[in-house]
């Protein structure tokens, strides 16, 4: 840890999820990821791992989801891996910049349509591989979000990413816990309009953060917004002593994969039928950073 800033005591959740309905299994938290259509928990400390997939299968079932996505250390990992879950990439670092996560999933099912989009995505791969760098643009800021951002972040991702595509719509009071809660939140505005946002899922434990909420208004992307915000937002990491970044994004879609790439991130592992947009599973790329 390189010297935490006083950043690190503002971002003091155990693990800061933003807006999602928490529930508890064996003691573990475990909250809804309405980006995958899972319940999701991260490096769950038990030794019964059979009882414990058991049970966040059942409760994934209540609640309607697809699946159960766990991040573990290899031990827990291996337990679950005998108990019904797969594993889908490999996450180095993630433990303090030092052990490596497993990222499992297990699927129910139930629904959510595979896409026929093999083309995009084998086209986002040639770019990928192309290394192509992007138009060079000038110096762009950005600025930390804040409670009186709520309602226009709000308006934004509702307007920006309708429900038919994402996790349905944001609730302004839901986004202004998120924002007071939350881990670090860049954002960029033109002419006294949000037009671009990103957040961070914090792991204090593992030392390290996803970057999530990834999200730009229409008329405003291609110009640079989201790469300047994830790489200030790297800066925010780096200084309140988080060691590793990570993040998921569509495996069809080139934008948010260049994005990572020219921001030093690496690609680590491409999982099927990850994501779910408009009902349908996308295939989604993991992109790994040591700060």
């Amino acid at each position: 840890m390189r010297g935490a800033s006083a950043d690190a005591a503002r971002w003091g959740q155990p693990l800061s999820a933003g807006p999602h309905t928490w529930h508890r299994v064996l003691g573990v938290p475990v909250f809804e990821d309405h980006d995958a259509d899972c319940l999701r928990c991260i490096h769950p400390d038990v030794v019964r791992t059979s009882r414990f997939s058991e049970m966040l299968g059942d409760l994934a079932r209540r609640r309607g989801r697809t699946g159960v996505e766990v991040l573990a250390g290899r031990l827990v990992a291996h337990g679950l891996k005998q108990s019904g879950f797969t594993e889908a990439a490999v996450i180095p670092g993630y433990y303090h910049g030092e052990e490596e996560g497993v990222l499992l999933r297990m699927s129910l099912g139930r629904k959510g349509k595979a896409p026929w989009r093999h083309r995009a995505v084998q086209g986002v791969r040639r770019l990928l591989r192309a290394g192509t760098g992007g138009v060079p643009r000038p110096p762009l800021d950005t600025r930390q979000a804040h409670r009186g951002d709520a309602w226009a972040l709000a308006h934004m991702w509702n307007e920006s990413w309708p429900p038919s595509a994402g996790p349905g719509r944001v609730d302004p009071r839901r986004m202004e816990t998120w924002i007071q809660e939350g881990g670090p939140w860049r954002v960029v505005g033109v002419r006294s309009q949000l037009v671009a946002s990103a957040s961070t899922r914090l792991d204090h434990t593992a030392r390290a953060a996803e970057i999530v909420g990834c999200i730009s208004r229409p008329g405003f992307r291609g110009r640079g917004y989201m790469q300047a915000i994830v790489r200030d937002l790297c800066n925010d990491l780096e200084r309140a002593g988080f060691v590793t970044a990570f993040a998921v994004c569509p495996a069809d879609e080139p934008a948010p994969n260049l994005v990572f790439q020219r921001n030093g991130f690496q690609s680590h592992a491409e999982v099927p039928r990850f994501q779910v947009r408009g009902g349908k599973r996308k295939d989604a790329r993991v992109w790994v950073k040591p700060l």
